[in-house]
């Protein structure tokens, strides 16, 4: 399977959806999966931006979350 077809879940990552325009955690994401395409439409269609589940004031650019992504799915393979 390619990897840009794998989806791997906000929790599987240590990521946690906010909000682009206040930072804040969104409370209902309608998406919990990610796929690597559709990174960049997370951050520039629909204002999403990702931050470390475990240090809050940890917020990753777009380029850190496709990283983070393929090493993810580097490893469960």
């Amino acid at each position: 399977m390619d990897k840009e077809y794998i989806r791997v879940t906000f929790e599987e990552l240590g990521v946690v959806a906010c909000r682009a325009n206040n930072k804040r955690k969104m409370k209902s994401p309608i998406f919990d999966k990610l796929r690597l395409e559709m990174i960049p439409v997370f951050y520039e269609k629909w204002g999403y931006v990702f931050r470390s589940a475990t240090d809050p004031k940890k917020y990753y650019s777009m380029e850190q979350l496709q990283e983070l992504f393929q090493n993810y799915v580097e490893n469960i393979q």
